[in-house]
Parts: structure tokens; sequence; C-alpha cells
């Protein structure tokens, strides 16, 4: 078998490989892991279509059980019934290594659970890949994955990780990254980011700079392909405590423009070529306050 182990299963047994895909360029695939893609008798895939077509290209023929985060219970179930019939299971994800961010854990867990081996078969990952060329400099960072769909529960997710003094970072899907930007802002304040999209492939693209010049970018314009956002850490020798600070201080001057008799859009106009953030950011801001106006009335 292809540089693999077993431990403690029966020597018939079959093992579990968790096998890291490329994220975007196929050179980057492992010769580990297209000899454990070759040698399997069952490759379980969170999608089988995308998996298939990576099979293809490598030039291996084997069955592909679906495994996603909605079936992953019962696709488990069916991986050790191939695992106690002496079958070698390799898991591959969308791209990059499972687990991070996308399922594996409760396959895994049910793997060990029955008393078979897994092994993670190394290799590329977008987090580590942005954070290499971030400019960063850090022993560790936090990895925060996707934060959730409803605005609510990402400003407390935001909320919860303001504080952390390492880089953070952070999956986006290219239609609400402007939103999330602003959520950033708003939690977070005017930190210094790096976003990388579409890493590893054609098109990939880099920029760095606060999250305001960010969200000035790609605030109305549509950003398109995968994302992964680098955030500076908390840090108390920049005073980012002074950054909520001053976003407090724009709201309060929107809202006296408010009073004043200014449209959102002026407002916006005025307090975007003052500050250097997104207009869209302004816009909402002014709008949210006019409409907390109306519901206090």
């Amino acid at each position: 078998m292809p540089d693999g182990r077993r431990d403690g299963a029966a020597e018939k047994a079959g093992v579990l490989y968790v096998v890291a895909t490329p994220i975007g360029n196929m050179r980057d695939i492992t010769l580990r892991a297209m000899d454990i893609l070759g040698s399997v008798g069952l490759v379980a895939a969170e999608d089988t279509r995308r998996t298939g077509l990576l099979l293809r290209q490598l030039g291996v023929s084997v069955k592909i059980l679906s495994c996603r985060e909605h079936n992953e219970n019962s696709a488990a179930e069916k991986v050790v019934r191939r695992l106690r019939d002496g079958v070698d299971v390799a898991f591959v994800t969308d791209a990059g290594t499972p687990g991070i961010s996308d399922p594996a854990g409760r396959l895994v867990k049910r793997v060990r659970e029955a008393g078979f081996s897994a092994y993670p078969v190394p290799g590329p990952s977008a987090a580590t890949a942005a954070m290499s060329v971030s400019g960063f400099t850090a022993r560790s960072f936090y990895f925060a994955g996707f934060l959730p769909a409803r605005q609510a529960a990402r400003l407390k997710a935001l909320e919860m990780v303001a504080g952390v003094s390492v880089p953070l970072i952070f999956f986006e899907s290219p239609h609400r990254i402007g939103q999330v930007l602003q959520d950033m802002i708003r939690v977070l304040g005017d930190r210094e980011a790096f976003m990388g999209r579409e890493i590893t492939k054609l098109h990939e693209t880099y920029f760095t700079g606060r999250l305001s010049e960010l969200e000035g970018k790609f605030g109305t314009e549509k950003a398109r392909g995968e994302i992964t956002l680098v955030l500076r850490g908390a840090d108390e020798s920049e005073e980012t405590g002074r950054i909520p600070d001053r976003m407090a201080d724009i709201e309060r001057l929107v809202d006296v423009m408010l009073e004043c008799g200014l449209s959102a859009r002026d407002i916006s106009g005025l307090v975007s070529a003052a500050t250097g953030l997104g207009r869209g950011m302004i816009y909402k801001m002014a709008n949210t306050l006019k409409e907390n106006r109306q519901d206090g009335m």
C-alpha cells in the first residue's frame, strides 16, 4: 500500500485517508495524494461532480460516494462498512484540506469510534497560503472560517474575536463580501487587511490596505471568485481601541447631518470623501439611523 500505516485495527481492516486536493492549480496535487487516490477502493467526496473531474484528470477510476454536510452521518456508516470489509477509503472535499471549514469531522470521529484508523495526506490550504503572503508576522493565527450568513449572527461572531491579538483568517463568498467588510469595520474597526482572491488559479489577485479601502473597492462592485481575508489582530501598540471610537464619531456626525435635513445620498458622498470609508457603508448607516429615528417617534 502507498506510504500508509495501520495501527490497532485488524490486519485486514481498511484505512481512511483524509486527502488534501488543489485549491486551484492542479499541479499542487502531491505525489502521495496521487498514489493514495489511485490505490483506494472508494473515494468519499463532498462534491462528487468536481471530484470526478479531478480523478479523471489524474487518470484514476474508482467508485465515488457522496459525503457532505447534510448526509455526513449516513455516509460515515457506509464508509465504516467498507473499512470493515478491508477496503481503504479516501475522503476529499471540494478543494483544499478536508475538515478546514468543510465536512470531515463527523466522518473521522465515527471511523475512530468504530476502531479504524484515519490518517492525513497533507497538501494545499487557502488559509495557510494566504497567511504566507499576507505580510503579517505572527507565530500563530486565529482561523475563523466562514462567518454566519445572517447579519445578527455574523456581528456576534465578529464581537467574539474582536479582542484576539493574532491575525484573523476568514473565508468568504464573493456575493456578500461588501456587507461582510462593512460589518467588520463596524465591529473590529478599520484594521489593516489582506485579501486573496482565486488563490493559485488563473486570475488570482491580492489586495492590501485598510478594511475601508477594500470596502470602497468591493462594497458596490461584485467580487468574483473564492475569497480569503487576513486581518491584523487586536494590538494595543497600534491603539486599535481608538478605531471603534472613530466609527462612533462618524455615526454621530451622520446623525447630526440627518438632523440638518441632508439626504442619505448627500451624506454618503460627503462623509466618504472626508473619511475614505465606502459610500455604500455610509449610505446604509444613514438609512439605519433614519429608520431608528422614525421608530422612536
